[in-house]
């Protein structure tokens, strides 16, 4: 091999154990899909998680979807009757039922036949159970009909109040008062659905003897829905209802007046509900995995990618408009992007064509875990169930060893191969390439030139031999006219050597450059790296965090909520949360009406039902409501009849509340009428004479026999009823018993106190009448007079009749609405993202509250403690607060999410609806975000150098390459090399223009005798030079 052969062969030896060696400095990341089963082939690692009522919503894995179902129903019942199955109903006041009275194939009826002696006031009553088949408390009724049908005949005899000829007085006319009740099984709630009057039946104009087909309805559907879901709380199965008949005969004739009602019907009645699936606000349900956890302290998360498709098939009438899909990614809630339910496509797509970005959602050494979480905000109805599908959830994750490509033994590889390249250059073109002898003659050359001592050589014998020995072999080469055939064999195997030389750099070179450029591989088990990071950085993440001044914090209100029962303050070093509790008492009246400031404002009404008015008048006075009412059949003046049998009188009053009703419960009540009265109780039959009085026919035994029923009496009533009076409510009522027995010429009712009979039946029609108006309704107070014709001739006189005084008022507290909140947040700095790990994060925090809370009304309120909306597992329920401040510590790492801001809320929850009469004060008075991290330092890449270096290596190789085959040659001798070339490959060569042939030689011997001149020469004082 020749030297220059060597001299590439070295070369190249150092540059392929330099390339090989960097396949052995590797670094390693890694990406791939971290959760099993993603598209719901089986259940395998899925399952569901459901808050609230249990009933509405439903979790299932089928047909290769992950099924979230909210459990709509619509159902309706139709109750078509006509007496089947209905029973009688005894009358409570024994009052007497008509003549006859049965169940038909066409429904209800009864007849009745009155020839002026006997009882006038009649009823007849139908009772029967029905079941809703559903449990009711789950459902909601949406919608409620009501209809019934009445018929009657009656003959001539019958008057309406309209009716003057041939009668001797009229009241209220004779009358059939239809009625439907509903209320549960035990009547502990009982209203009036419907009910009718006849006003014109039996007026002689026409005569009008017939009431054909009337439809009575109920007074409106949300009145009806109203009394429907009244009744059914007390049973959510069954309710009760009942129909029946009043009649009044009144006396309009004397000396005998027949009234003849043949044929009473109510018929086809029915009542259709349809009712919704309630859907129970804050109900959640969940579809979770958790997957294994990233451990390691020498790895990074790069990347996290979350795919999934979805839809959403709703009904047309899904009306929740705030009820929403929650994404959680290791319990944190994807705050980036929120779906509401209503606005996901019912056909199946793609969530996010590109994904979304969760990186800074993941952390190491805890387990990864994504949710899918339908969470119903609000109450409302559904009609049929509406189905959240979800599929193909991939969850890609890009880990990375924490190296940055250690090139360290590389670049000093390149660093040797350079200084080795570099030295072996100069070794050769300053000693290597020249022959042993020409070596000596350099080194006394140099002796020479520093005047060192030399010894004498013998073994150069003639200067023109070492020219000679040097190029001899040149000069053969140039003889053009010799045929060298062995040397043109030798040419070829040269040739071909030159080219695996040449096919061996560029192997080396493009393995080199693909070990230095391949980053990217397959995650080794390996941990030949180096890792470098930050020592441990922790900061309170909080500003203001002992409340000194209100900067920094801001409330906001839950789903419900406001200041008029919440609200919060900073100030002196605290947070404080206020519990707005209130009681107030109202005075609606007191004392004598319209004789007192609070008792103002009343004035006189007519009884819808009784429009006779008290025959010897009514007013207010400085004692209060009086009336006086006599009735006379007949008189010692003639045959004068007074048909005022059933009289009333009634004063109505309008109370406004200031306060908003709607924003309270009324707790108690207090309502008490002072009554009293004075009527004639003379004994027998006494016709009338001047200043004589007749008395009252209380009992039976004061009667004629056969004509007594119910017996003549004084009714004192009140009504509570909305402003339009549309929606009325008896809530008390007192019948002095006995009162006119026979024991001297008047009987007296005393002072007497009338109270509702229930207390909490009050209160619950009081706070009904004010869901219509919030501010005003009525107060009704009245007197129903009723004179029986127990004799021939008789007559009743209601001599005074007082309601002296009304007392009412009545206490309320501040409502405190369930799921109503409150909360101090704060915004804070970013934390930071990238190479930065998070190590810990505590929530510390010192509370307290001013009184205990009332645990008997409130048990399952609590403080909360939320990070990026978030609340953490630990919560705090109010009954457990003392008045001594308390100190807590939370762990909140996992909630904390790498390059966002924190949302950091404290919040007071109230978990049950309550009312109380004082403010409830908690206080914090400090509170702590200790966040600890730590930057992932990578050491200095070193990538830009090894490859600067490696073309440096490179350039230089092919540099010194260039030098030695081409650069360093004349460029006369590089024509005779590529001549040379030429003629190795039988190529035709072009003349080349040398003038004397020997006389080049000759130049190129001479140039190299000037090196080779010997000592005797320079002794001589021969000048030398060198070239």
């Amino acid at each position: 091999m020749t030297r220059n052969g060597k001299f590439l062969f070295g070369f190249i030896l150092v540059f392929s154990l330099f390339s090989v060696s960097s396949f052995f400095i590797e670094g390693a990341s890694i990406s791939q899909s971290w959760l099993e089963n993603s598209t719901f082939d089986t259940s395998d690692g899925w399952f569901f998680n459901i808050e609230g009522d249990q009933n509405d919503v439903n979790g299932i894995i089928e047909n290769g979807f992950g099924k979230l179902s909210i459990l709509g129903e619509r159902g309706n019942k139709t109750f078509f009757e006509n007496g089947t199955g209905w029973t009688i109903r005894q009358n409570e006041d024994d009052m007497t039922q008509p003549n006859d009275f049965d169940i038909r194939d066409n429904g209800w009826w009864a007849t009745h036949y009155w020839p002026d002696n006997q009882p006038q006031l009649l009823r007849v009553q139908w009772e029967r159970n029905f079941t809703m088949g559903v449990n009711m408390s789950d459902y909601k009724i949406t919608s409620a009909s009501f209809e019934t049908w009445i018929n009657a005949s009656v003959n001539s005899n019958v008057e309406c109040i309209n009716d003057t000829s041939g009668i001797d007085d009229i009241g209220n006319g004779d009358y059939i008062r239809y009625f439907v009740y509903i209320s549960d099984v035990a009547r502990n709630r009982e209203f009036e659905l419907t009910s009718y009057q006849t006003t014109d039946l039996g007026c002689d104009s026409g005569p009008i003897t017939q009431l054909n087909d009337k439809k009575l309805v109920a007074l409106s559907e949300s009145t009806l829905k109203f009394y429907l879901e009244e009744v059914l709380k007390y049973d959510s199965y069954n309710f009760s209802m009942t129909v029946g008949f009043l009649l009044w005969c009144e006396d309009n004739i004397n000396p005998q007046d027949i009234d003849q009602f043949n044929d009473i019907y109510m018929k086809n009645l029915s009542l259709s509900i349809i009712y919704e699936k309630n859907i129970d606000q804050l109900t959640k349900i969940s579809l979770n995995q958790v997957g294994e956890e990233i451990s390691g302290s020498n790895i990074r998360i790069t990347k996290a990618n979350l795919t999934f498709s979805l839809n959403f098939t709703q009904s047309q009438s899904f009306s929740s408009k705030l009820s929403e899909l929650i994404l959680r990614i290791n319990d944190n809630i994807y705050v980036e992007k929120s779906t509401k339910l209503i606005d996901i496509n019912s056909t199946f797509h793609q969530f996010s064509r590109r994904g979304l970005d969760v990186t800074n959602y993941i952390q190491k050494d805890e387990p990864i875990s994504i949710s899918f979480e339908v969470f119903l905000k609000e109450d409302f109805q559904l009609n049929e169930t509406a189905s959240l599908f979800i599929d193909d959830v991939y969850l890609f994750i890009n880990i990375e060893e924490i190296t940055t490509q250690d090139w360290t033994p590389l670049i000093i590889a390149l660093i040797i191969g350079i200084i080795s390249a570099i030295s072996i250059f100069g070794a050769y073109n300053r000693y290597f390439k020249y022959s042993p002898i020409e070596r000596k003659v350099r080194k006394l050359r140099k002796k020479i030139k520093k005047n060192k001592k030399v010894k004498k050589i013998d073994s150069i014998r003639n200067k023109s031999q070492i020219g000679q020995s040097k190029y001899s072999k040149r000069i053969e080469i140039l003889n053009l006219k010799e045929e060298n055939i062995p040397n043109q064999n030798i040419n070829v195997q040269t040739k071909k050597k030159n080219l695996l030389v040449l096919l061996w750099i560029l192997i080396i070179i493009f393995l080199g450059s693909f070990s230095i450029m391949s980053q990217d591989k397959q995650y080794p088990n390996k941990n030949s790296f180096i890792s470098l990071s930050s020592g441990p950085i922790s900061e309170q993440w909080l500003e203001n965090n002992n409340f000194s001044t209100q900067l920094n914090w801001f409330k906001t209100y839950g789903l419900i909520g406001n200041q008029i029962t919440l609200d919060t303050n900073i100030g002196n070093g605290e947070a404080k949360f206020l519990v707005l509790g209130q009681e107030n008492n109202f005075i609606a009246c007191s004392g004598v009406p319209n004789n007192t400031e609070t008792s103002s404002g009343w004035i006189n009404a007519t009884n819808p039902q009784i429009t006779a008015k008290p025959s010897r008048g009514y007013l207010i006075n400085e004692s209060g409501c009086f009336a006086s009412h006599e009735w006379a059949e007949g008189s010692g003046f003639g045959d004068e009849l007074r048909a005022q049998q059933n009289t009333a009188i009634q004063w109505d009053n309008q109370i406004n509340i200031q306060d908003d009703m709607s924003d309270y419960i009324i707790t108690d009540a207090n309502f008490k009428i002072k009554v009293n009265a004075t009527v004639s109780a003379l004994s027998g039959e006494v016709f009338p004479q001047p200043n004589s009085n007749s008395g009252l026919d209380p009992i039976e035994s004061e009667s004629t026999g056969g004509r007594f029923d119910i017996g003549d009496y004084l009714r004192f009533y009140a009504f509570l009823s909305n402003l339009e009076k549309n929606i009325t409510y008896q809530v008390a009522e007192f019948v002095p018993a006995g009162l006119g027995i026979d024991n001297g010429q008047f009987d007296y009712l005393n002072d007497t106190i009338i109270e509702p009979e229930n207390i909490e039946n009050f209160i619950f029609y009081l706070s009904e009448v004010l869901k219509t108006d919030n501010h005003n309704f009525t107060l009704t107070l009245g007197m129903e007079f009723y004179c029986e014709d127990d004799w021939s001739t008789d007559w009743d006189y209601f001599n005074e009749v007082y309601i002296k005084e009304c007392n009412f008022s009545f206490t309320y507290q501040k409502l405190i609405p369930k799921y109503s909140s409150i909360s101090l947040n704060q915004i804070t700095e970013k934390i930071p993202g990238g190479k930065v790990e998070i190590l810990d994060a505590k929530v510390n925090i010192s509370y307290s509250i001013e009184s205990s809370w009332p645990e008997n009304l409130s048990a399952f309120s609590e403080f909360r403690i939320s990070i990026n909306n978030n609340t953490l597992p630990r919560t705090i329920l109010l009954k457990d607060f003392n008045t001594t401040f308390q100190q807590l510590e939370l762990d909140a790492k996992s909630y904390i999410i790498k390059n966002k801001s924190i949302y950091f809320s404290l919040e007071v929850f109230i978990g049950n609806t309550f009312n109380y009469d004082e403010n409830v004060t908690i206080k914090i008075n400090q509170v702590d975000l200790f966040i600890s991290y730590k930057y992932i330092e990578s050491p200095t890449d070193l990538l830009p150098l090894a490859i600067t270096m490696t073309i440096g290596l490179i350039s230089l190789l092919i540099g010194i390459g260039a030098y030695q085959l081409f650069f360093k040659y004349p460029p006369l001798v590089r024509k005779i090399r590529k001549l040379k070339r030429k003629i190795r490959k039988n190529k035709k060569t072009k003349t080349i223009t040398i003038n004397k042939y020997q006389e080049y030689i000759n130049n190129i011997y001479q140039d190299k005798k000037e090196i080779l001149k010997t000592p005797q020469l320079e002794s001589n004082g021969i000048n030398k030079t060198s070239k």
